[in-house]
């Protein structure tokens, strides 16, 4: 079981779905979107070219040819109820988990020795530091009191090399 967790762990799976893309490949998924998103709102494309677009940045930036719409520009709700502008959020959010994983004190144990003891110390860290102070602080105080510094993007690149990068 513990291979097979690391093995999977260690895997970039390219998939034209975001919510199913590997965190390597996350964030170009949001690029992509950001990118048609300042398009749309600077009147720099008109909505019949979006398709296109869409399917063209993703062969030129995930290597990956669209069968269809479905898991293209159809995939996503947000810009069809008239939601725009927070996928970089999203983005956000990852480079915020990296740098409390690597301010949490049982992270390291537990990717040594997965088991359900060391799952136990990581969860409760997290209940004591984030889930029960999230409401409390903002972002960046949360990750002051974690850390003892704002947001710092070199915790999410030392998470991609140290999970991919073998």
């Amino acid at each position: 079981m513990y291979q097979s967790f690391i093995d999977h762990y260690h895997t970039v799976r390219l998939n034209p779905i975001r919510v199913s893309a590997d965190e390597f490949s996350y964030p170009i998924h949001i690029f992509i979107r950001y990118e048609i998103e300042k398009k749309i709102f600077n009147n720099k494309i008109q909505f019949k070219d979006i398709h296109n677009l869409w399917n063209q940045y993703y062969k030129e930036y995930l290597d990956i040819d669209l069968p269809n719409d479905t898991v293209g520009v159809l995939q996503d709700i947000h810009w069809y109820e008239g939601i725009f502008g927070y996928f970089p959020t999203y983005a956000i959010g990852a480079m915020i988990s990296s740098q409390i994983k690597f301010n949490c004190p049982g992270y390291q144990s537990f990717m040594d020795h997965v088991n359900i003891d060391n799952i136990k110390i990581v969860t409760e860290w997290l209940k004591s530091n984030v889930h029960q102070k999230a409401s409390l602080y903002s972002s960046d105080e949360m990750l002051q009191n974690i850390s003892g510094e704002p947001l710092n993007s070199s915790y999410f690149l030392k998470h991609l090399n140290s999970r991919f990068v073998q």
